[in-house]
């Protein structure tokens, strides 16, 4: 169906060029290169291919790509016939494609190609000297049946001045394939003369040689060349599911002048399998534009072939298909199906055989709907119906299609209707005022137009004032009649009941000290709260509490407590230093125990000495000191935290020149460092031993108490830094120690 579709839209395009020769009858040439994205696949597929069977592989001067070259095109003989003897088709010149267009009006038509330059072995072999303007379109093709044929007319400039010399252009039909008498086409030439082995060519076909092939074409109207041959056809047996290649060439002889070309019919490439459709009996091509098929009834679809190789399958439009040659549908709905035969061949998959056709679907059947009241008649096509009921007629047929008429009869009843009816003090209905409660009816027609009536039961109500409700309550609100009331006094509600009447309602309200507090506390550590034990919360959550007051109403504290927590800081480091001139200053690093604590809180470090300096660090939790005067000094860390629980920690830090009151027998040893399993700590003194990690966790602790030394065992301890704070004496060492594993 593709190939059907794009030979329309050619055709459409080639027929609308052909407009501007006001119906004079012209050759149209469209060269492939303006054929949007056209290749030498599209112009076989579309062009010359018929029924039986497939093709590919196919190239015009050895490429496969989009066609680019002006030598090769569509033509078409526009509104009315030339005396080309072929309508449409495919041309292959020497020249631009367009150089066969007439009247013949030169006879010596020269138009360059757009060709790069090409060379062919076959033309080469048969050429009497070099070759110029190659033109080469070749694909390869599978046949379904013993014989293939196709159409072709050979023209030139060349005629008659250049008939019997070196000068001739050549072209031919290389064959390349299995014979079936035997052997193989060994790239053979099938440009023959009817009955004959001599190749067509400007030599062998002329005025003076095989004249009855030959139309001499001076001052001709529709055509450019000098002559040409009548329509020659190409047959030729071949092995059915073989594959053939077959190469349709054309070239100049010695110059490139006097361009020549070869046209080959639209569609004419085929093989001799018969095929065709019908749908009920009728023959596909010969079922009428304005022709329709019944809805819901069976059709027979039949397929008319003499193939036995391949599954033939009927897709009907609808979504649904069947397998086989003569197969039945019934189609549920009115519509435009596109009908495809599919012959498909099992094996190559490249290609099938379509035929398709439109068709219309009608229903045909009618319905109509009636009604009557009881006691009357109906007439419909000539009978009288009195009863409700569906009723079927059948009408003379259309298009072998019995026309189907239906009647949805309905008979309605005379009928009495009840309606209730409340109202407060009175009533109005079709005219009347009621007063009164009772029965009352009326006389009418129903929405059918059947006689009515109508029966009322009336029901008439008065207004109703109810006692006065006294009300006490501890509450600090009373909820009546859909409404909270805070505030003691006399309230009064209005509702109507079902008849709308009104109903009058009273409230006297008194209402006692209570209340009921909600409240949201954000603390720190801890909040008072009189059920807690201890008397505070320190934890986060919904709190609760019920008492009473002194007039013995309720009184209720509902709590929505945060409670943060104070960070706990605690500064690691020397609080005893020495320093030797400003020149050479003291260096100490300080660190906060527990920093995993502080993951979301900021840290600030600060000094009361402001000749002493601080340098940032990359870690906040640490930080180092440079001591640069003798003295004392505050060292402080705060930590704001997102909670708003900050704290600060200060530690007082005393400064002193090198050696002064250094005793060495006071010196603290820490080694190996690096470490491994052990840690040695030597000092004539040793109160305590404190082993943080780089977080600033607390791993290690001994209480020792005047020891002059101590071991920490490390196996526990993964690889790492570690800071060793040793308290001896009045002094305190920190110590950096790799750990390594």
């Amino acid at each position: 169906m593709k190939r059907i579709i794009l030979m329309v839209f050619l055709m459409t395009f080639l027929l609308a060029s052909a407009l501007v020769n006001e119906a004079k009858a012209q050759l149209v040439v469209t060269e492939a290169s303006s054929l949007n994205g056209w290749t030498a696949d599209s112009l076989v597929r579309n062009i010359l291919l018929d029924n039986g069977l497939s093709i590919s592989n196919a190239k015009f001067n050895g490429s496969s790509g989009v066609i680019n070259c002006n030598s090769i095109g569509v033509f078409d003989t526009g509104n009315e016939p030339t005396n080309l003897g072929i309508s449409s088709g495919l041309i292959i010149a020497t020249g631009a494609a367009t150089v066969a267009v007439g009247p013949n009006n030169n006879g010596s038509l020269n138009m360059p190609t757009t060709c790069p330059g090409y060379s062919d072995p076959q033309l080469t072999g048969i050429a009497s000297g070099e070759t110029h303007d190659v033109a080469v379109l070749e694909f390869d093709f599978v046949p379904w049946s013993d014989t293939l044929s196709f159409k072709f007319v050979f023209g030139s400039e060349e005629y008659m001045e250049y008939a019997n010399s070196q000068y001739n252009d050549v072209f031919g039909f290389f064959l390349q394939g299995q014979n079936p008498a035997g052997g193989i086409y060994d790239n053979q030439n099938m440009a023959l003369i009817p009955r004959t082995n001599e190749v067509v060519s400007i030599n062998n076909v002329n005025l003076n040689h095989n004249g009855q092939y030959y139309v001499d074409n001076t001052n001709g109207q529709t055509i450019q060349f000098d002559g040409f041959t009548i329509p020659l056809e190409v047959m030729f047996p071949v092995v059915p599911m073989t594959t053939y290649h077959i190469k349709f060439a054309i070239c100049d002889v010695i110059d490139n002048e006097l361009d020549s070309g070869v046209f080959i019919e639209a569609q004419s490439f085929t093989t001799n399998l018969a095929y065709s459709m019908t749908i009920d009996t009728l023959l596909y091509n010969d079922i009428p534009d304005d022709y329709y098929f019944c809805a819901n009834r069976m059709i027979e679809f039949n397929t008319l072939t003499d193939w036995q190789y391949d599954d033939l399958i009927w897709y009907f439009g609808d979504g649904s298909s069947a397998v086989g040659a003569n197969v039945t549908h019934v189609y549920q709905e009115e519509g435009f199906y596109d009908v495809l035969n599919v012959l498909h061949n099992p094996h190559r998959s490249l290609d099938s055989i379509y035929l398709n056709k439109t068709i219309e679907v009608k229903s045909i059947h009618s319905e109509s709907a009636a009604s009557i009241c009881r006691g009357e008649s109906y007439e419909w096509n000539g009978n009288l119906y009195s009863e409700s009921g569906i009723y079927i007629d059948t009408l003379d047929a259309v298009m072998y299609c019995d026309s189907i008429v239906t009647l949805n009869l309905t008979v309605f009843e005379s009928d009495t209707t009840s309606l209730e009816a409340t109202s407060c003090n009175s009533y109005e209905w079709n005219g009347h005022t009621y007063y009164q409660s009772g029965v009352y009816f009326s006389y009418e027609q129903n929405v059918h137009g059947c006689d009515s009536v109508i029966k009322l039961n009336l029901n008439i109500g008065n207004t109703t004032i109810y006692p006065v409700e006294t009300v006490h309550t501890c509450s600090n609100n009373y909820y009546w009649h859909g409404q909270y009331y805070a505030q003691d006094g006399l309230y009064y509600d209005t509702i109507y009941d079902a008849a709308g009447c009104e109903e009058i309602y009273t409230l006297d309200l008194s209402l006692s000290e209570a209340y009921h507090i909600n409240l949201t506390e954000t603390v720190c550590d801890r909040y008072p709260w009189p059920s807690a034990e201890g008397g505070y919360l320190t934890e986060t959550g919904l709190y609760h509490y019920e008492g009473a007051t002194v007039l013995g109403c309720d009184s209720i504290v509902d709590l929505d407590l945060t409670v943060g927590k104070t960070p706990d800081l605690h500064i690691v480091g020397l609080t005893i230093v020495e320093v030797a001139s400003d020149v050479c200053p003291g260096i100490y690093n300080y660190f906060i125990s527990d920093s995993l604590e502080l993951a979301q809180c900021t840290v600030q470090w600060s000094c009361s000495e402001p000749q002493w300096m601080l340098l940032p660090n990359s870690d906040p939790y640490c930080c180092t000191l440079i001591v640069r005067t003798l003295g004392s000094a505050e060292l402080k860390a705060t930590a704001s935290c997102p909670s708003g629980c900050d704290d600060e920690y200060t530690i007082e830090i005393f400064s002193s020149n090198i050696g002064v009151g250094e005793v060495d027998e006071n010196k603290v040893k820490v080694y190996p460092n690096p470490a491994n399993d052990v840690i040695n700590i030597e000092a004539n003194y040793i109160d305590r031993i404190e082993m943080y990690d780089v977080y600033g966790q607390l791993v290690k602790e001994l209480h020792l108490g005047k020891a002059a030394s101590a071991t920490i065992n490390t196996c526990d301890l993964q690889g790492g830094i570690y800071f060793i704070e040793v308290s001896a004496i009045d002094r305190k060492i920190v110590e950096r120690v790799i750990i390594s594993k």
